[in-house]
């Protein structure tokens, strides 16, 4: 595959994940005092600013050096570096799903790691040819509601086109957690198998949701009984609810049902500060990294000897890893053409109500000072307020999200300052220059991602049809 077919597939691929046609962003300006004056690797994170904040807060803080951040989409990002090739100012790639990371290293672009980050990560949770180590990872489950017993559960997402469960069940087939799912199971039943299921599914009157939180949500509220996501979200919403939350958690004992899905760190080949990259990724692999990603996302950790959440009773030896090569970029898009041509993309499966309305803060509500702006919302819980409230403002999204205020001045670059102005006008996502920008830009893919932040992790009653946000 030409480096220009490649980076085309990776924005094909960002763009059905982005909402099944197209994807959007945002970037303001912001400041930070606090911010080290000593400019630091240029990182392009695929991770949205709450979910990796703190971790490089802790970094700046340790080498006393500015993290320059590139947010967007994982595969924009991905497309990105393969068209700067060797010029790229990116020094690391921090990347949500293995496909892209997978095309970079390909392509010869990610230097091998040392070995002494290596031996942090256990074999199957890293790069054969060591490129590339595991961070976090995340476990498909089935999340059900209090209207369902356990035992009512398959055994595996198979089970889930059963006519008993016709019109029960929330999917995200636009989500990259799902396609690697499908992906997944190609490579261990056959192409077959993963088009019997996925033809089940839309048959079965599956219903389509636009992310994992909404899948959650619409649990909670009563509009289905069972879902297909991440293990996380229920996790987060469990510990800021308290244990009466109407949504628990199963992890289907066969056919790939809980399987663990990683995301990846890699550094540049063509990256001017190695050292400093490397010390970056020891630096998510140390015990005060893994802790950060364990306590605020309730992901499972992946370095070796770090412990999960309490919450977290399944053990990681427990969850299956994929066998297949999930990293090759081809493989993905032959899953969006398989989902595609069964009508589980672009609307071949029953569409879910609209979201809840969320209640915009007044400007007095967004400037007043001190914690709880979280809780501001109507309807948020006070323990979701908490959890809310626990993020640095700068990782929260814009003003429009309770962040800091908008007129903030942008931040200028220093003289010398290696390419960082190209930043800005490259690629569909924009740059965050540092500390200072961090908390005014995200995707607006990604707010839903990032919404227990934001809103309130169970509405108060089922959102009618056609209301907006």
């Amino acid at each position: 595959m030409t480096r220009t077919s490649l980076a085309a597939a990776l924005l094909a691929v960002a763009a059905i994940a982005a909402g099944g046609c197209s994807a959007t962003s945002q970037d303001t300006g912001g400041d930070d005092s606090n911010e080290p004056e000593t400019e630091g690797i240029t990182l392009y994170s695929g991770r949205i600013p709450a979910a990796i904040g703190g971790a490089i807060d802790a970094y700046e803080a340790d080498a006393d050096r500015d993290v320059q951040v590139r947010f967007g989409d994982t595969g924009d990002l991905a497309a990105t570096l393969i068209e700067e090739g060797d010029n790229s100012p990116a020094d690391v790639y921090f990347a949500q799903e293995p496909g892209a990371i997978g095309a970079l290293a390909e392509r010869g672009l990610l230097a091998e790691l040392p070995q002494d980050i290596l031996k942090l990560v256990p074999p199957q949770y890293r790069d054969p040819d060591g490129r590339w180590v595991g961070v976090t990872g995340r476990a498909r489950v089935i999340a059900y509601g209090s209207q369902v017993a356990e035992s009512e559960l398959p055994d595996s997402p198979l089970g889930l086109t059963d006519p008993g469960w016709k019109g029960r069940v929330g999917w995200s087939p636009v989500s990259d957690s799902l396609q690697q799912y499908v992906t997944a199971l190609r490579l261990e039943y056959g192409d077959d198998v993963a088009r019997e299921w996925l033809e089940g599914m839309v048959a079965n009157d599956a219903v389509d949701f636009p992310d994992n939180v909404s899948i959650r949500d619409a649990i909670a509220s009563g509009e289905i009984d069972v879902g297909l996501l991440n293990h996380y979200y229920v996790a987060q919403a469990i510990e800021a609810e308290g244990p009466d939350y109407p949504v628990k958690l199963y992890y289907p004992p066969k056919g790939l049902g809980s399987l663990l899905l990683l995301t990846q760190v890699g550094v540049l080949e063509s990256s001017e500060r190695k050292e400093e990259a490397f010390d970056f990724v020891r630096s998510l692999l140390s015990r005060e990294g893994q802790e950060f990603f364990t306590a605020t996302s309730k992901e499972y950790p992946i370095a070796i000897d770090a412990k999960p959440d309490p919450s977290l009773d399944v053990p990681l030896d427990r969850i299956p890893v994929p066998t297949g090569n999930l990293s090759d970029i081809s493989e993905t898009q032959a899953t969006i053409e398989l989902m595609q041509e069964t009508g589980a993309l672009c609307g071949g499966a029953k569409r879910s109500r609209a979201a809840p309305p969320l209640r915009r803060l007044t400007d007095g509500e967004r400037d007043r000072p001190g914690r709880g702006r979280a809780a501001d919302r109507a309807g948020q819980p006070p323990a979701a307020a908490a959890v809310a409230d626990r993020r640095p403002d700068r990782w929260r999204g814009g003003p429009a999200a309770g962040g800091l205020p908008g007129d903030r001045r942008p931040r200028r670059p220093r003289p010398g300052a290696r390419d960082r102005l190209r930043l800005a006008h490259r690629g569909r996502s924009g740059p965050d220059r540092g500390a200072r920008d961090r908390g005014h830009r995200r995707l607006d893919r990604d707010r839903g991602a990032d919404s227990l932040a934001h809103r309130a992790h169970r509405p108060a009653r089922p959102a009618p049809v056609g209301d907006a946000l």
